[in-house]
C-alpha cells in the first residue's frame, strides 16, 4: 500500500527530477525516491521503516534516498544491513528506519547501539565527499560489446591476420574478470573484433571481418531497445574510447578527445569490478578490456602498492556499491575521490616485493588470485607461503599509512568476521580512524582544487567567472533539492 500511495503522490504532484540530476535518476535509483518522499509525507516525530536492496547504501542511490538526512530533515534510528532474503531469491536487503525531525533516543546499526547513523548507513556523521582533479582520466570501466559475435577464438584471429595483415588493426586479445582472477598468469584467452568509433564504410574495408559481424552481431543488436545501438551495430554498445586513448591507442580513433597524442603504455593495473577478492594486477595495455573490469592507467609499483593496500579498501567499501554480498568497485565514486599519499614514491620497493612474491606464489601453486586470497583469508591455512603473503601485506599497509604521515595508527591486522565471512584485515578502530582522516584529506584536497580554480571533474583550470566555477561555488555554499516539486511540508 505504501508503494501504491507514493506512486499516486508522484503522479498527482507531478514531481519531476531536477534536470541537473537527471543522469543519475535511471531505473536503479528510482526506488530511492520512496525513502525521500516518505520522509516528506510524515508528520513531525513520525516514523517509517522501509526495506530495500543493499544498493540503498551506495553512490547516487544513497545520495538521493537519504540526502534529506544531511539537510537535517530527519534521522535514522535503526539500520540493518545485508539481510539475506528469506525466500528463494538470492537477494540481500537492507532495513532502514527513519524519524521526521530530531531524535533523542538510541540508534541501532546492525543491532549495535551507536550515537548516530549517517546517511551512508555508517556510524557517526560522514562529510560530503568530492571528486579530485588529480585523479581525473586515470581510472576507467572496460568496454561493453553487446554481441557475442564480436568475440572469436585465437585461431580465428590468427587466420584472419594471415589472410590480410591489415586485419590486425581491428583484432585484439580480450580479457574478462573471470580470466583475470582464475588463472595463475592472468592473460586473455580469446580475441575480439573492434571497429573503434569508425563509420560503417571504414569497417567495410575489412570485408571478411565485417561480414562476420554483420552475420552474428547485427541480428542481436536489431532486437535491443536503444536506437543508437540498433543503428550503429558494428560498434560496441559502450566503447569506452577514453580508456583506450589514455592507454595510448588514440591513433585508431576517428575523434580522439585529446589533440596531442598520448604515448602508448605497455601495462595497466586492472581489478575485477564486482568481487570480494581485493586484488590488483598488471595486464598488457594493448588489449580490449571487458566491462567487468576496472582499469587504471598506471604501470608503476608505487601505485600498485597503494591500490592493493587495505587503506584503499577501507575507502572503496565506503564509496563503492554492492551486488548481493560482493563489493562493486566503481571508479567514478571510489577512485576519483581517493586522496593519494604525498610520499607515494616511498612505496615502490614494497610494491615490487609484494607483487613478485605473489606472482611466484600463484605460479608455484598453479592458482589464480581468487584461490590465493581465499587461502589468505582462511585462518586455518598456515602454509608458510601464505603466512609470508600476510606478513608482506601487513608491511605494505604500514608503508602506506607512513606515506600519509599516519604512522601513529595501530592497524591491528588479524582475522575478523565481517559480512558473513572471515577476513584477514584491519581492526575496526583502525578502519574508523583511517576513514575519518581520508574524509578530511579529501576535503582539504578539494578546497585546494577550488583555490587553484581547477574543475574537479576534468582537472582543467577554470576561469573565475565561468559556468563551472559558479557551479563549484554554489555546491560549496549549499545543496539544492533534488526534486523540483518538493516543498517543506
Amino acid at each position: 500500500m505504501l508503494s501504491f500511495y507514493l506512486c499516486q503522490q508522484v503522479r498527482r504532484r507531478g514531481d519531476n527530477p531536477n534536470p541537473v540530476y537527471a543522469p543519475v535518476l535511471a531505473a536503479p535509483a528510482f526506488p530511492a525516491f520512496f525513502f525521500r518522499r516518505s520522509l516528506r509525507l510524515m508528520t513531525e516525530k513520525g516514523h517509517s521503516g522501509i526495506l530495500a536492496t543493499n544498493s540503498i547504501a551506495d553512490g547516487d542511490t544513497n545520495r538521493i534516498a537519504l540526502g534529506l538526512i544531511d539537510l537535517g530533515e530527519g534521522e535514522i534510528t535503526r539500520a540493518q544491513l545485508d539481510i539475506p532474503w528469506p525466500g528463494t531469491a538470492g537477494v540481500v536487503v537492507t532495513a532502514v528506519h527513519l524519524v521526521k525531525g530530531r531524535w533523542a533516543g538510541a540508534a541501532y546499526l546492525n543491532d549495535r547501539r551507536v550515537m548516530t547513523i549517517s546517511s551512508g548507513l555508517t556510524e557517526g556523521d560522514v562529510k560530503n565527499i568530492h571528486e579530485l582533479s588529480e585523479n581525473q582520466g586515470k581510472a576507467f570501466v572496460g568496454s561493453y560489446p553487446l554481441g557475442e559475435g564480436f568475440i572469436v577464438s585465437a585461431e580465428t584471429a590468427e587466420k584472419w591476420i594471415e589472410l590480410d595483415e591489415k586485419n590486425a588493426e581491428v583484432l585484439r586479445p580480450y580479457i574478462i574478470g573471470k580470466e583475470l582472477y582464475s588463472l595463475p598468469d592472468p592473460r586473455p584467452q580469446r580475441w575480439i573484433v573492434c571497429f573503434w568509433d569508425w563509420s560503417e564504410e571504414k569497417a567495410q574495408d575489412f570485408p571478411e571481418i565485417y561480414s562476420h559481424i554483420r552475420r552474428y552481431v547485427q541480428p542481436v543488436r536489431a532486437k535491443v531497445n536503444r536506437p543508437r545501438r540498433r543503428k550503429i551495430w558494428w560498434q560496441y554498445a559502450e566503447s569506452q574510447s577514453g580508456l583506450y586513448e589514455a592507454l595510448g591507442q588514440g591513433s585508431f580513433l576517428r575523434r580522439p578527445r585529446h589533440k596531442s597524442r598520448i604515448e602508448p603504455i605497455h601495462t595497466a593495473l586492472v581489478k575485477a569490478k564486482t568481487s570480494n577478492t581485493w586484488a590488483f594486477t598488471f595486464v598488457s595495455a594493448g588489449i580490449i578490456f571487458d566491462q567487468s573490469l576496472a582499469i587504471f592507467t598506471f604501470a608503476t609499483f608505487d601505485i600498485f602498492a597503494f591500490l592493493q593496500s587495505f587503506v584503499h579498501e577501507v575507502w572503496a567499501q565506503e564509496r563503492g556499491s554492492t551486488l548481493k554480498t560482493d563489493m562493486s568497485y566503481t571508479p567514478s565514486t571510489v577512485f576519483t575521490t581517493l586522496p593519494f599519499p604525498e610520499k607515494l614514491e616511498s612505496l615502490a620497493s614494497i610494491g615490487a616485493s609484494y607483487y613478485e612474491s605473489r606472482r611466484q606464489l600463484m605460479l608455484g601453486r598453479n592458482e589464480g588470485l581468487t584461490k590465493i586470497y581465499n587461502r589468505f583469508h582462511d585462518r586455518n591455512d598456515l602454509s608458510t607461503d601464505i603466512k609470508d603473503l600476510r606478513n608482506l601485506h601487513r608491511d605494505l599497509d604500514q608503508a602506506v599509512v607512513s606515506a600519509y604521515g599516519w604512522a601513529d595508527i595501530d592497524l591491528g591486522h588479524d582475522f575478523r568476521d565481517a559480512n558473513h565471512s572471515t577476513r584477514f584485515t584491519l581492526s575496526g578502530p583502525a578502519r574508523k580512524v583511517l576513514l575519518e582522516r581520508l574524509l578530511n584529506l579529501n576535503q582539504e584536497r578539494y578546497e585546494e582544487d577550488f583555490q587553484r580554480g581547477l574543475d574537479s571533474q576534468t582537472g582543467v583550470r577554470v576561469p573565475p567567472n565561468s559556468t563551472i566555477q559558479k557551479k563549484v561555488t554554489a555546491d560549496n555554499s549549499g545543496q539544492e533539492n533534488l526534486f523540483m516539486g518538493e516543498s517543506s511540508e
